[in-house]
């Protein structure tokens, strides 16, 4: 389980929307294992939520200090699946 304050704009949960991905799926997939990865000041998490793998890209957040912020969030590719099996966490 990876312990991280998420700030929640509406614009986000909307973005996340349309995408297909609600907030609790991926709350829920950052509860389990994890494959997480980082690149500068961005985190790239996948995950299961719900019975399916989240690609989740997680950045500081612009309104609470020392949170992230869910920058976007999709299904998972297959590829992207196969890291999570070799390096989940």
């Amino acid at each position: 389980m990876w312990r991280l304050d998420l700030d929640w704009p509406e614009d986000t949960i909307k973005h996340i929307e349309r995408h297909g991905i609600s907030r609790k799926e991926i709350e829920k997939a950052l509860e389990g294992r994890l494959y997480r990865r980082r690149s500068g000041s961005r985190a790239v998490v996948i995950g299961i939520g719900f019975g399916r793998f989240l690609f989740v890209v997680i950045g500081p957040s612009k309104a609470k200090p020392g949170a992230g912020q869910v920058v976007t969030a999709r299904p998972a590719r297959k590829a992207e699946k196969a890291l999570f099996g070799r390096r989940g966490k």
